[in-house]
């Protein structure tokens, strides 16, 4: 579900999504749903993404990244492979990308990225970072998976 202050249990994040986008008058780059279970890193990567203009929705389930894809027009999922519940959150995203139009889904993952793509695991998504590091990575990850055919 979205996650947040703006309610009680799972609510969303900063409130709806107009109050999610910068503080200044520039339109946002792109529109971005963050799914991960891991909180800190999830505001992490929130945090270094709206500070580069993009609009980002954060999610920490299947459930939320669902509503968020309804509320909106998503131009890319930034995804965790593994969430709290088991779910495979590349799966998930990639389902619900092509159910939504061809929405651009990136890969993140804690896990040897080397071995995962040794046996296909990134087959469908538009590219991949590791949680190792994101920080620096993700904004160049980003770009290009937006960039990416």
């Amino acid at each position: 579900m979205p996650v947040g202050s703006s309610s009680s249990g799972g609510g969303q994040q900063g409130g709806n999504r107009a109050g999610d986008r910068q503080r200044n008058a520039d339109p946002p780059r792109a529109t971005i749903v963050v799914l991960d279970d891991d909180l800190l890193f999830r505001r992490g990567i929130t945090r270094v993404l709206r500070s580069e203009g993009y609009d980002v929705i954060e999610v920490d389930d299947s459930d939320g990244l669902a509503a968020a894809l309804e509320d909106g027009p998503v131009d890319l999922i930034v995804a965790d492979s593994r969430l709290a519940d088991g779910s495979d959150g590349w799966l998930r995203a990639q389902e619900l990308a092509e159910r939504h139009g061809r929405i651009k889904v990136l890969a993140i993952t804690g896990y040897d990225t080397d071995a995962i793509a040794a046996v296909g695991g990134y087959t469908g998504v538009d590219g991949w970072v590791q949680k190792a590091g994101a920080g620096f990575n993700v904004v160049r990850a980003v770009e290009e998976a937006l960039a990416s055919e």
